[in-house]
């Protein structure tokens, strides 16, 4: 029995599909500008929201000032740069979250709506574990 190609579907997956091209190049660009651990604390529902004043930014870098990375590294950074390293690193963990929903919530509608055959989701349900194992690496 042939299988019928389903157009939505495809859509969806080519959508992931741009969305983790889209994260792995600007992941390579938050590693070549070192802004990897410039987020020191980050908590799964507030971290949406980055410092919103000057004193929030001023305790945000100073509990930077105690990592290695700045210790041996970053000694100089001023505020404004950190902020950069900081604005990088963010935009990189909202389009993996972004990424991830995009992914788990039309899966799960797809596999309630019958799209998706309960049998034949443990493919899509290994790739969404993925996701989450390496958000999960990220934090």
């Amino acid at each position: 029995m042939a299988v019928k190609p389903n157009k939505t579907l495809a859509i969806w997956l080519s959508i992931i599909c741009f969305f983790i091209v889209v994260l792995v190049i600007f992941g390579g660009y938050v590693r070549l500008t070192r802004s990897g651990l410039s987020i020191v604390d980050w908590h799964v529902i507030t971290g949406i929201i980055p410092p919103l004043n000057e004193t929030a930014w001023q305790e945000t870098f100073a509990r930077y000032q105690l990592t290695p990375e700045f210790i041996k590294i970053n000694k100089a950074m001023t505020l404004d740069e950190y902020k950069f390293i900081y604005y990088n690193e963010y935009i990189h963990r909202l389009l993996g979250r972004w990424t991830g929903m995009l992914y788990v919530v039309p899966l799960f509608y797809f596999m309630w709506k019958g799209t998706i055959a309960w049998r034949k989701s443990s493919f899509y349900l290994i790739i969404g574990l993925g996701f989450l194992f390496q958000g999960y690496l990220g934090w």
